[in-house]
Parts: C-alpha cells; sequence; structure tokens
C-alpha cells in the first residue's frame, strides 16, 4: 500500500503537466475531473496508511489543481517584481483567449501553427513560474498550501474535511498545534450518498418552482409531504452517519432548541 501511496502521489504531482494551457479546453477539464477523483482515492489510501497529513496534502493539491487552475490566468500577480509581472500577465492574457483559428477553418498548416504557438505560450509561462519561485519568499507562488499553512485557518476552531469515494468515507479534524484526527465513517457509503444527493436536489428543486409561483400568483403552495418527508430523512442521515459520530470525538454537547 505504501508503494500504491507513492503511486497515486505520483500521478496528482503530474497532473498539471497532463492539462497544461497548451492543450484545448475541454480536453484540460476531463484531465482535471479525472485527477480530482485520484486525488480523492489517494487521499483514503493514505489514511488507510494512518497518514493523515499527508491525506490532507494530497486533497489540496487535488483541490487546488482542478479549482485554480483557469484562476491562475486571471491573476494581477501583484507581489512579483514588475518585469516578469509584465510578461506573466501578457502571457497569461494571451492564453485565455484560447486558441487563435477562425472559425470553420480546415487547413491543417493554420491549424498546427496555432497548436505550436499556444504549446510555446504555456511553456514560457511555465518557465516564468518557476523563475519566480526562484526568488526569496516566493517558493511557493502558485502552488496549493502545505498542512502547515491549512492548519493556520484553525485559530478560531477546529475544521473538519469530508472526504468521500468508493473506497470509503472520512472525516478529518483538523485543530491548532495538533496532529489531524481521522475518523472512519462507515455508515456513510457512495450509494447512499448518490440517491440523497438525487433526493435533496429534487426537494429543493420543487421547493424553488413552488417559491416562483407563490410569487407570480401571490399564493402560498406548501412543499408536497412525500418530498419534505425524503428530505427530512436526508438530514437524519446526515446527522447519524456524519455529525453524531465528530461531536463525540470533539467532545461537544448537543443543546436544546
Amino acid at each position: 500500500r505504501e508503494r500504491l501511496l507513492e503511486v497515486y502521489t505520483a500521478m496528482v504531482d503530474l497532473l498539471p503537466r497532463v492539462a497544461f494551457f497548451g492543450v484545448d479546453l475541454p480536453s484540460r477539464l476531463q484531465s482535471l475531473s479525472i485527477g480530482h477523483n485520484i486525488s480523492s482515492v489517494a487521499a483514503s489510501c493514505a489514511l488507510d496508511l494512518s497518514q493523515p497529513k499527508k491525506a490532507l496534502d494530497i486533497l489540496e493539491q487535488g483541490r487546488a489543481i482542478f479549482w485554480t487552475h483557469g484562476l491562475r490566468l486571471r491573476s494581477q500577480f501583484d507581489d512579483i517584481p514588475e518585469h516578469l509581472r509584465r510578461q506573466l500577465l501578457t502571457l497569461s492574457n494571451q492564453l485565455e483567449q484560447g486558441f487563435d483559428v477562425p472559425e470553420g477553418t480546415s487547413d491543417r498548416r493554420i491549424i498546427e501553427h496555432a497548436i505550436a504557438r499556444r504549446r510555446q505560450q504555456s511553456e514560457a509561462f511555465d518557465s516564468l513560474v518557476n523563475e519566480v519561485r526562484c526568488l526569496d519568499g516566493l517558493q511557493r507562488f502558485m502552488l496549493p498550501a502545505e498542512f502547515a499553512s491549512l492548519s493556520e485557518a484553525t485559530k478560531r476552531g477546529p475544521i473538519v474535511v469530508l472526504l468521500s469515494n468508493p473506497r470509503a468515507c472520512y472525516a478529518m479534524i483538523v485543530k491548532r498545534k495538533e496532529d489531524p484526527i481521522a475518523i472512519p465513517l462507515p455508515l456513510l457509503t457512495e450509494t447512499w450518498l448518490t440517491d440523497s444527493s438525487s433526493t435533496w436536489r429534487s426537494a429543493t428543486d420543487e421547493s424553488r418552482s413552488t417559491s416562483n409561483a407563490n410569487r407570480l400568483s401571490l399564493k402560498k403552495v406548501p412543499l408536497s409531504v412525500e418530498h419534505e418527508r425524503r428530505a427530512k430523512l436526508v438530514l437524519d442521515g446526515l446527522w447519524q452517519k456524519v455529525v453524531w459520530p465528530i461531536l463525540c470525538v470533539l467532545g461537544l454537547k448537543v443543546g436544546c432548541f
């Protein structure tokens, strides 16, 4: 399993190279989606080996790659020396515009030229990013936060990170100046999550459409008894399968309302 974790970690590390900006947007998004799932399984593997810090690092890396990939091109790079900042802004603007190929063009030479130019711009952008990381205080430039940085967010109280995939479900509790705690959630299954998500979405869609109808007709139309019952089952299930086990570990008492 140690070896398997090394393989998963290497795959997450290589994801930015697969989804680099020289590739068209649909291909990048597909690679990022696959990588997001890989990071979840890799984190579970780390938890199986009692390495919660490693699991959190992997999760943050996968999350950062997926959610900040496109936003990298929209940064103003305010903390970067001006000569590098200007170059980064120029290249990021070029990369964000997409492939410069007229719509409907079938000329292979024009398409290949655009692909080559795009790849060159992407490589130049990555080269500049690496140059910035060589500067003092900027070693983590455009890299995901590490556990030491994440733990700073616990100043006002513990943070709970939920991890769910077909292999297993966990809750990780991060406290200030303490190692994270991993809690297995055996009652929280992928099947239950999928079914409950569908149920909740159906109930909220009906509620939303009812609210829209109310605004138009000025009449109060209650949510159907069946949808209300099913929504309550979802909330009850979340309490029993997720919230209560976490509260027990944290030693928190449930107040009366």
